[in-house]
């Protein structure tokens, strides 16, 4: 048994692998505000609390790291479920870690007892209590609610600083359900305060003093709270919450679903957790929690395949392992784009005279997303992944420049767990321009997450098919032959009719085609692409070729001339239509 948290603490650095100097030196500043804001030092800090105070202050301190892993697990079981595999093991370098790793980890971390749990909310999470029914209330913030206990702790807040218990009138089990997570998300806040200071006052001299770090991406950290405290937004929200539970019925109503929505985006901590050094240093020692910094870039790749939600992607694997190792590797295929796009991991491309440390000849971004053009494939999109604790102005401006130039076509984005920015000089002008820097990308960081949602949605683009079911297979293809022996039908004022028909009930997209595909989309949105469409030479054996490997049928539309080039293809014909004085042929392919 430890003597003293200053020794718990050593067993729990050696337990978890806690890197103080390099990827963990966050952690231990975290842990210094957590236990003592007022302390010089970590040590101190250590040296004036109790193994109990340590022990839940790393176990708060560990959750963004729990969430992710939650976040990861919940994507692979989706993924199982739509793609047929029930399990899926993650290659990292030379280690295989399983979803039972992470079910086994999550399950024990599920069974500890807590104070209560509540949406892990950012920096905005607080204030988006505020914005719920602002528009409902009308009255000065510092004005009377009416409701005695809440009024009384308003008045000890405002004339002396003090930060009471909170009110009694608002525990959860006395406002409607529909309240309850903004409840205990500013009890927690306001508890929080409590422990730490004796008032706002010395909160706040702390909080000059430069004692505390802003965490945007958790809401509940000191420096957050402290950081918000300069605009009394405590105060405010327990005001706002006395005001939101006199409405009328039927405004709490639409206050509690605003809430609702607004606090249901985020994942879910657990605040106080309630558990022994043991039992922290159990969980520490899981490999789940070893490998936590190699698996945020796991995570990364799981958030741009999840920005394509409504995308048909198919997650490439050996066997039922995906690989993350230090070698080029395609993770996923966007097979609902066109051209399609696939996501890959460490492809390297040559650059002559890279500038960042350690490259010679040629660039290795952590991902990457690519699409044929023409008989090569283009970069697109970069997403280089750090898990530096502090920006690194410097390295990430290298880092930038060198995939920028390697790249010449694609937009450059660097994301990083702790903060980040850039610092480009004049000299790169021709490159700054397409680059992109994201810091604090964590799981309950939403903004962060929304910003690189929308980068690789708008590289990839809308889908021009989707597919219908879970695991319903490769789906039917309609193809029209555009090329120019079949102007007259196509420009014939019946041709649209005979396209409809042939399409009704039995596909999701249309494709173009000539001697390649010139579009795809849906029908609805191709008919003018149609008859603008560039009337190339007839030859369809490449296209419809390509079309085979994502549908295991194409329905096309062609004449004699086209119907030449589809030896060696299984075909059955389906019909014919005299349009545009030429029979236009409908004819099925199977793979």
């Amino acid at each position: 048994m430890a003597r003293d948290s200053f020794e718990a603490w050593s067993r729990l650095c050696e337990a978890g692998g806690l890197e103080l100097d390099d990827r963990d030196a966050d952690f231990g500043e975290n842990l210094r505000m957590a236990l003592s804001p007022s302390a010089a030092t970590l040590e101190e800090a250590l040296r004036s609390s109790s193994t109990d105070h340590l022990v839940r202050a790393v176990f708060d301190l560990a959750e963004p790291f729990v969430a992710m892993f939650r976040a990861i697990l919940s994507f692979f079981q989706a993924a199982g479920a739509q793609q047929g595999r029930s399990q899926w093991d993650i290659h990292i370098e030379e280690e295989h870690i399983e979803l039972k790793h992470f079910e086994k980890f999550l399950e024990t971390w599920n069974a500890l007892d807590c104070e209560v749990d509540v949406p892990a909310v950012d920096s905005d999470g607080s204030s988006a209590i505020l914005r719920a029914g602002d528009d409902l209330i009308d009255a000065e913030w510092r004005a009377k609610t009416g409701v005695p206990d809440i009024d009384h702790w308003q008045q000890m807040y405002h004339d002396g600083g003090h930060y009471l218990p909170f009110p009694r009138s608002l525990h959860a089990d006395r406002v409607p359900s529909g309240f309850r997570d903004a409840i205990s998300i500013a009890t927690v806040l306001v508890e929080s305060a409590r422990r730490a200071w004796p008032d706002r006052e010395t909160m706040m001299r702390d909080y000059r003093d430069r004692r505390l770090g802003f965490e945007s991406g958790d809401g509940f950290n000191l420096g957050t709270i402290a950081q918000h405290e300069t605009d009394f937004q405590l105060g405010f929200i327990v005001a706002q919450l006395g005001r939101y539970v006199s409405l009328d019925e039927a405004s709490q109503r639409m206050v509690g679903q605003r809430l609702a929505i607004a606090l249901g985006r985020y994942p879910r901590r657990k605040i106080g957790i309630r558990a022994e050094l043991p039992e922290l240093e159990r969980i520490l020692s899981l490999p789940l929690w070893q490998r936590r910094h190699e698996l945020y870039a796991v995570w990364i790749a799981t958030e741009i395949v999840n920005a394509l939600d409504d995308h048909d992607c198919a997650l490439h694997h050996e066997k039922g392992r995906i690989t993350f190792a230090f070698r080029e590797s395609v993770i996923a295929t966007v097979r609902s784009s066109h051209p399609k796009v696939r996501l890959f991991a460490e492809r390297r491309s040559p650059l002559i005279a890279p500038i960042g440390h350690g490259r010679t000849g040629h660039v290795q971004p952590d991902y990457s997303l690519w699409r044929s053009s023409g008989d090569r494939e283009e970069c697109g999109l970069v997403v280089e992944v750090k898990h530096y604790k502090r920006g690194s102005p410097a390295r990430f401006r290298e880092a930038l420049i060198d995939y920028a130039r390697a790249h010449r076509a694609a937009k450059v984005l660097l994301v990083n767990h702790g903060p980040a920015r850039e610092s480009f000089h004049a000299a790169d002008r021709d490159v700054s321009g397409r680059c992109i820097v994201i810091g604090d990308l964590t799981p309950s960081h939403l903004r962060q997450r929304e910003t690189l949602k929308e980068i690789v949605r708008d590289y990839v683009g809308e889908p021009v098919f989707r597919r219908t079911g879970v695991d319903a297979g490769p789906l039917l293809m309609l193809a029209v032959d555009v090329s120019a022996s079949m102007s007259a039908a196509i420009d014939a004022p019946d041709f649209a009719g005979l396209l409809s028909s042939v399409a009704e009930g039995r596909t999701a997209a249309v494709a173009l085609v000539d001697s390649e595909i010139q579009s795809v989309g849906q029908l609805d949105l191709i008919t003018n692409d149609i008859r603008r469409s560039r009337r190339g030479h007839t030859s369809l054996h490449d296209p419809v070729s390509s079309l085979l490997e994502d549908h295991e049928r194409v329905v096309l539309l062609t004449d004699r001339d086209g119907i030449a080039d589809l030896v060696g293809f299984k075909t059955k014909h389906l019909g014919s239509k005299h349009v545009g004085g030429i029979t236009v042929e409908v004819i099925e392919i199977e793979r």
